[in-house]
């Protein structure tokens, strides 16, 4: 994988190696995409823990929608 970084990204990606005591600039990239991911996971879970009536619409829909299916194949039908 490639990145191309302008001089601002790149002594900006130094920091956060620098900060972690990584020596080689290459390796932070992955620790610095593994930290984004646990930050938007956090960020998705404290979301979804707030009310959403559109999420919650979905939920319930999907949720109709597989009792449909239970039902449907509780008289012999076979799955799609």
């Amino acid at each position: 994988m490639m990145f191309v970084l302008s001089d601002e990204e790149r002594d900006l990606l130094q920091d956060f190696a620098d900060e972690h005591g990584i020596d080689d600039v290459r390796l932070a990239v992955g620790i610095l995409l593994r930290e984004y991911i646990q930050v938007m996971d956090a960020l998705w879970e404290i979301k979804l823990a707030q009310p959403n009536t559109t999420l919650d619409a979905l939920i319930a829909q999907v949720d109709r929608d597989a009792q449909a299916d239970q039902i449907v194949l509780a008289r012999g039908a076979a799955p799609l």
